[in-house]
């Protein structure tokens, strides 16, 4: 994983695996997940992130992105849905 500030443009890049990017995905109007062609995620953008991270208190992340997550989590680890 690979945290990267652009303090030009207040960007923040959270890079989750290094694989070319097919697609982007609105989560929230300063939040763009990015995916890989397998619909992999791959990078989240934070625009404005120095706003985001001064005057909030807590993310709003949307259940499907957080239900993305698991499987993604699970599946790094090796873990077949149903198998537990």
């Amino acid at each position: 994983m690979k945290i990267r500030y652009d303090p030009a443009d207040d960007i923040l890049l959270i890079t989750l695996k290094e694989k070319p990017l097919a697609y982007g995905e609105e989560i929230t109007p300063q939040i763009i997940a990015h995916y890989s062609k397998d619909n992999e995620l791959v990078e989240m953008e934070v625009i404005d992130a120095s706003e985001m991270f001064s005057k909030k208190k807590e993310i709003y992340v949307p259940e499907y992105i957080k239900q993305k997550a698991a499987h993604i989590q699970r599946s790094s680890a090796g873990v077949v849905a149903g198998s537990t």
